[in-house]
């Protein structure tokens, strides 16, 4: 959850959600669903990752549907 944390501030630090890396984006989502760490009051920050190019790149459906067969 730290790192999670530090990486969140680093986004606000960084400018937003506007100017991060797609492949930090995947890879910080890919931290939180791994162990288990998403909350509900990040929700927001959270759909604004997926809306900066990520749902053409890294589109919803097979994720959930591979993270589900994991």
């Amino acid at each position: 959850m730290e790192v999670a944390e530090m990486w969140k501030t680093s986004l606000d630090d960084g400018g937003g959600a506007d100017n991060v890396k797609v492949s930090e984006v995947h890879t910080f989502l890919q931290h939180l669903i791994t162990f288990g760490i998403a909350k509900d009051e990040d929700f927001d920050l959270y759909w604004k990752l997926f809306e900066v190019g990520l749902v053409d790149k890294f589109p919803p459906v097979p994720l959930l549907k591979a993270f589900l067969k994991n």
